[in-house]
């Protein structure tokens, strides 16, 4: 009877250790995945999406990081342009399709990559941490050409991007307009939601093992990457803050957080359906009718 009893403890023990270790490194290949992101390229250029005036260029930020990207210069005398910045493992070329749409109403824009994606230079990919060095070096790269209007530049950021377009334009205070979509209030809970869809258990510690294996790949305290805490200075600065009901990726919690925290002037669109980085739903109907309503009021 003892016998089986401490053959059962031994078991339930080992048990207990072999479902703990296969978390932790299941830990492990997720900082790895965010450490090290694989790469994507862009299949089409401004010119498949009907764009006619368009240029390749390259611009190197302040840490000495090569970024390449396309230049749309405004149709229009007004002299608007948008900066777009793309999510974790995607480039320049998500953005196409929305870039058209803005061109055809007078926008011009830059497309680009940041440092670590598409075809940028290698770097460390830090969730927006360095990447608001990419952003102003972007934008420094559009006051300088002579067809824009420094006074009518907005940035539109998705999912990481728009995290970090959310720190970027809070240390910008040049930059007129904000659009973001699918962004995360705070990195470290944006990590312990996809640890709870994964494995249907709370987050923490699991969580906070990645959050801390990814911050001794990266370099960086990630723990720290907080968007939420950023927002409120944006004022009066407007913001429009977007997020699709079926996002899984980043929950459209973290909108609804991110709008309550952001200051005046702000607007809210919540896509009833819309999943993470939507991009193979072209921008129509209320997506669109509301991006072009806030840029025509406040660009």
């Amino acid at each position: 009877m003892k016998r089986a009893l401490r053959l059962g403890v031994f078991g339930c023990v080992t048990l207990s250790l072999a479902v703990s270790g296969a978390l932790v490194y299941i830990c492990y290949l997720q900082s790895q995945v965010f450490a090290y992101p694989p790469r994507s390229t862009y299949t089409q250029t401004p010119a498949d999406v009907g764009i006619a005036a368009w240029r390749e260029v390259a611009f190197t930020t302040a840490d000495g990081v090569r970024l390449e990207g396309w230049y749309i210069p405004p149709p229009e005398s007004n002299g608007a342009a948008i900066l777009y910045v793309h999510g974790f493992t995607g480039n320049r070329g998500e953005f196409l399709e929305i870039a058209a749409l803005l061109n055809q109403h007078g926008y011009g824009g830059l497309l680009f990559d940041l440092r670590n994606h598409g075809t940028s230079a290698d770097s460390v990919t830090t969730f927006g941490l360095h990447e608001v060095r990419d952003v102003q070096a972007a934008y420094d790269y559009l006051t300088a050409q002579p067809d824009l209007d420094p006074q009518r530049i907005g940035i539109f950021g998705v999912s990481m991007g728009g995290a970090t377009a959310i720190r970027a334009t809070a240390r910008m205070p040049q930059v007129k307009v904000l659009i973001v979509e699918a962004a995360f209030a705070s990195f470290p809970q944006v990590v312990g939601d996809g640890v709870k869809r994964v494995i249907r258990i709370t987050g923490s510690p699991f969580s906070d093992l990645i959050v801390w294996m990814t911050a001794q790949e990266l370099g960086v305290d990630v723990s720290q990457l907080r968007p939420i805490d950023d927002i409120a200075s944006i004022s009066p600065r407007p913001i429009l803050i977007i997020h699709g009901t079926a996002d899984v990726v980043v929950p459209v919690s973290h909108g609804y957080r991110l709008y309550e925290a952001a200051g005046d002037p702000k607007q809210l669109l919540i896509v009833e359906g819309r999943h993470h980085a939507d991009w193979a739903n072209p921008p129509v109907g209320d997506y669109a009718a509301t991006i072009l309503a806030f840029l025509a009021h406040y660009l």
